[in-house]
């Protein structure tokens, strides 16, 4: 059996209906037992239990690495954004800012018609005070956001492989554990400990 065609192990313990119906629930441990073997000798492929750990391991390793990966580019590109949207206001409403600082007269009638960019500008200069000078151009940062999108893409494609490859891994492993437990012997039991029988006769 390809691990393509491996199929998850079916939970007969989980599903009412497998107690109701004798006959479904043996055909269900069939199928499990049948996995339970082309499991085994999928691991046996991949070189033994240990190759199989380190191989599981790897591609669990690789798939969290890459989710990583995309995470902080999203982190990133939102930064970069916000960055490039502030940049854009203040360079947008600079002029008008300009002008109201150097209005001498009716300088509040002047704020009162322009108050909407007057404020997106003083907003704009408080997101910015403290990123170094000389700020990023708009279109430096459009090029570094369009790089980031093009490598989660590349990113995504490979995180849809690795986390199939994986899945077919986690079946593998369930199969495994549920073979590793069905054969277990159980823990020995401890003897109950015994009363002592009090000497006191007294009445």
């Amino acid at each position: 059996m390809k691990p393509e065609t491996l199929k998850s192990k079916i939970d007969i313990a989980g599903n009412p209906i497998y107690a109701e119906h004798r006959g479904l629930e043996q055909w269900a441990r069939l199928q499990n037992l049948k996995n339970t073997a082309a499991a085994f000798n999928l691991m046996m492929s991949y070189g033994g239990m240990e190759a199989f750990n380190k191989l599981y391991s790897d591609c669990r390793t690789v798939v969290a690495t890459i989710e990583n990966g995309i995470k902080a580019n999203n982190e990133r590109a939102t930064g970069l954004k916000y960055l490039r949207d502030d940049i854009s206001t203040y360079n947008r409403t600079k002029p008008i800012y300009k002008e109201y600082t150097e209005t001498k007269f009716f300088k509040e009638r002047f704020r009162s018609k322009h108050e909407s960019d007057i404020i997106d500008h003083e907003n704009a200069r408080r997101e910015l005070k403290d990123y170094k000078r000389p700020l990023p151009k708009v279109e430096t940062l459009n090029e570094q956001l369009t790089k980031i999108k093009s490598a989660n893409v590349t990113n995504n494609k490979s995180l849809t492989i690795k986390k199939a490859e994986l899945k077919q891994l986690d079946i593998v492993h369930d199969y495994l554990h549920y073979l590793r437990r069905e054969h277990e012997p159980p823990p020995p039991q401890k003897e109950p400990k015994q009363q002592k029988r009090s000497n006191d006769i007294s009445l």
